[in-house]
Formats: C-alpha cells, structure tokens, sequence
C-alpha cells in the first residue's frame, strides 16, 4: 500500500487476517486509519515490523465512538525498511484504510541482527562457554530485538537461556529457520529466579535443521545487556 491514500479492502474466503506491505524510506511517524464499510463488522488493527513478529508495534481494538469497526493506531518506525499492517476480525467487515507517514530528519542506526534474515550464526562451542555470548537490546536506538541462528550437529536437547546484567524486563523464544512467524518451537517469560530478564527454555532438535533463537524486550522501552547461552543434550537411539 502508499501512504496517503486509501486502500479499500475485504477478508479472502475463510480467513480472519489480513495484511498489507507499507515500504518507507527513513524513520518517522506513522499513522494508521481503518473503518469498516460494510453492515455490522468487528475489526482489530496491528502494526508489525520487518518479521511480522511479536510484539506488535501497536495494536488498537478500541471502537472508537462505538463502532466496533472503527480503528486508529499511530507509531514511531524506527528505520527504512518495509512494515506491516494487520487487520484482524472478530466479525468480518470489508474497509477502508489510509495511512499517512512523517519522516523524522535523524534516522536511527541500522540494527542487522534486528531481522531473522540477518541472525547472527553462533556455534556450540562459543555459546557454551561459561561467558557465554554477550549482547544487547536497546530500544531508545531502535534495537528492539536480536536474532541468532544455530545449526545443531546432531538429534537432542537444546537448552537455551540468557540473563540480564540490569533490571530489564526480556523475552525468548526459540524458531523454525524457514518460517520464522508460523514455526515457534518455544517461548519463555518465566522471569526465571524472579529476574525479569532471566529466561530459559529447552526443545527438541534435529540434526541441520537450523534454529533460529530470538531475544527481545517486554516493550520498546526497555534496554539491558544480557549473556545468552546453550547447552545441548545429544539423544542417540538405540
């Protein structure tokens, strides 16, 4: 979709999600306007960043002045890139939707390992150490999240854990390499040892089918340097 026009739009047969590509070309404010334009109707309205992956930039389920159909969301996107809009139902509605964006004069650094595109590849050896890998989530500078990929080379247990260095409050998750968004292989927001940026998981892997780890914070304010680590269990069969 272009920003500043609007785009008439309905559900495809048997789904309940929409979602539209806005591509922009700095950072900036961006703005979301959605109306049903059908009888009845109840719609939701997300906005994503580059993997479509949670947390949402912002999401509004507000009826605004009580049409379940009527949806207003605004959100500062941190850099160039492309963006996506989710339109979401409870009750299906064809829309009407525009979209208007104002680039900010200083864009953000660029954040590679911010797409799972980009992760970065770590090996057994170097995240098993009791250092550990050290990195960062900073979301005054718009890195909001960090990928890394992980090969195993063999069948067993993966245990992935990371711990912050301060009070931020952070979030894993562990996914399939091919379909990032469709494939979560595992999740934690357990505040392990009542730490809110302590979180572990363990799941199953396979031999070369790579994995794709995701740390990221509760919300687009919380910055903390943590250390990530694993420890794998091979399984053999008899």
């Amino acid at each position: 979709i272009e920003t500043g026009q609007i785009f008439s739009g309905d559900f495809p047969f048997g789904e309940d999600v929409v979602w539209l590509s806005v591509d922009v070309s700095s950072s900036g404010l961006f703005a979301v306007a959605l109306q049903g334009t059908g009888e009845g109707g109840d719609l939701t309205l997300a906005v994503y960043g580059p993997d479509y992956m949670e947390p949402e930039l912002i999401f509004s389920d507000q009826d605004i002045g009580g049409d379940y159909t009527r949806e207003t969301a605004c959100t500062i996107l941190p850099r160039s890139g492309t963006y996506y809009v989710k339109i979401g139902t409870y009750e299906m509605s064809p829309f009407e939707l525009i979209t208007t964006f104002a680039p900010f004069g200083d864009p953000l650094p660029e954040d590679p390992d911010g797409i799972s595109v980009n992760a970065a590849s770590i090996r057994m050896g170097e995240a098993s150490r009791s250092e550990g890998i050290s990195d960062s989530i900073d979301g005054s500078a718009g890195d909001y999240r960090d990928w890394f990929r992980f090969t195993p080379e063999d069948n067993g247990l993966l245990t992935i854990s990371i711990m912050a260095d301060e009070d931020g409050d952070l979030i894993l998750s562990a996914h399939g390499y091919e379909n990032p968004l469709q494939s979560e292989l595992g999740y934690s927001d357990n505040d392990f040892e009542g730490e809110m940026g302590n979180e572990r998981l363990v799941i199953d892997c396979n031999m070369d089918e790579d994995i794709l780890i995701q740390v990221r914070g509760y919300n687009e304010n919380v910055t903390d340097s943590y250390t990530l680590r694993l420890n794998f269990m091979q399984i053999r069969e008899d």
